[in-house]
Parts: structure tokens; sequence; C-alpha cells
């Protein structure tokens, strides 16, 4: 249809006009369709934009620890959107007894020197959980809630009842070498022990190997 009308047109223009009107109309008409191209072009990006998100979208880390015993729990807690107050009572009720748990296991069984910082009077409250070195980069792994808007349509979705506000919250983690974290919403105390631990042997493992230097250098920049 395209080719055809174009045809159409170029015919009509020749016989009119001759060549110099088949220019001219080429000119006039070149700028809008380049407009239109770079519109489609927008377009493009977006689309494969939004296909590698949704291709790249995991499921969520916590998920390694699920069994069937709890999928009730667990099915509840994803039917339900959190809100900041939500947040602060997991980590005031779950992480930070989690914490204290390994903090004295650590302690009282390995004499090391741990400390625990809540941070609930920030903009995102949060808590942390250190292991101090005197000669490198102490260990750090935190939990602070993450606020994330919700768009209008998901709100306006009669299929999605539990979905009314505009803003959501997660306990998301962040670590001292500063990775990215993930939601834990879904941890027990027992799981954020495991998860902590998990984090503590890949420290480990860095202090036994390259990580040493780089490490012991960062701890030594940061003095001077």
């Amino acid at each position: 249809m395209w080719g055809v009308l174009m045809s159409v047109v170029a015919i009509v223009l020749m016989q009119s006009g001759g060549l110099a009107n088949l220019q001219a109309m080429t000119l006039l008409v070149a700028l809008p369709f380049a407009m239109l191209m770079l519109l489609m072009c927008f377009s493009l990006w977006k689309g494969l934009s939004a296909d590698k998100k949704y291709f790249d979208t995991k499921v969520n880390p916590t998920s390694i620890f699920w069994t069937g015993d709890k999928w009730k729990e667990r099915l509840e807690q994803m039917m339900n959107q959190t809100q900041e107050k939500d947040i602060l009572r997991f980590l005031k009720h779950t992480v930070l007894p989690a914490m204290r748990e390994l903090r004295q296991e650590l302690i009282g069984k390995y004499d090391l020197s741990v400390q625990i910082n809540t941070l609930f009077d920030q903009d995102e409250p949060a808590v942390e959980l250190v292991i101090q070195k005197d000669l490198m980069r102490d260990f750090m792994y935190g939990v602070k809630s993450i606020g994330r808007e919700v768009s209008e349509q998901l709100i306006n979705d009669d299929n999605l009842p539990h979905i009314q506000h505009s803003m959501t919250y997660e306990p998301y983690t962040y670590f001292f070498d500063g990775r990215v974290g993930y939601d834990v919403q879904y941890m027990d105390q027992d799981e954020l022990i495991a998860d902590m631990l998990k984090h503590y042997e890949r420290y480990l493992s860095l202090l036994d190997d390259v990580g040493q230097e780089l490490m012991a250098h960062e701890q030594t920049e940061l003095a001077e």
C-alpha cells in the first residue's frame, strides 16, 4: 500500500511539474517522516528495554530457603502490601533478634569484636551487624527499609485488591563492599542468620586470598 501510494504521487508530480516538483515534494515530506522515524526508534528502544527487564527479572534470592512447610504464611505475606511500619516491625522483631543471637555466639564462643547499629531515626530505617577487624576492613551486613512507587495501573486493577497504596516498602540488604542487596522480608530469624553467615564466609575467603591485600590497602587509605 505504501509503495503504490508513493508511486502514484511520484507519477502525478512528474506529469504536472516534472522533476523539480518531485524533488521539492520529496524535501517537504522528508522532515516529518524523519521525525516519525525518530519516534519509531524511541518506541523500539522502550520495547527492547522492557523486554530485557522482563527476561532479566529473577526469582527473589530469599526463596532458596523456602520449603512447603510454611507455604500459607509465604502466600499471606505476598498478598499483603507492606508499608514502612511493617518493615520497621520486621527490623525490630526479626532482624534485630537474629543479629543479637549471632552476636552472642560470635562473642561468647569465638571472642570476636561485634557490634549492632540500630538506625531507626533515619529516612531509611536500618539495622547493621558489624564484625570489627584491627587491620582489615570491617565486615558489615545491614538491612534497611527501601520504598518504591507502585504504578496506578496496578492500584486500579480490580484483580489485585491487596495493592492499595502508591508506595510499598521492602527490607533490603546492603554490605560492607557496596554490593547490590536484595529483599529479605520472607526470611525468619534462622534464615537471616544463615544468610549473614553466608556473606561472612565470603568475607573470610577474601581475607585468605587476594582480597586481603585489597581490603588492607583500603583500610590503610582510610586511616591516612
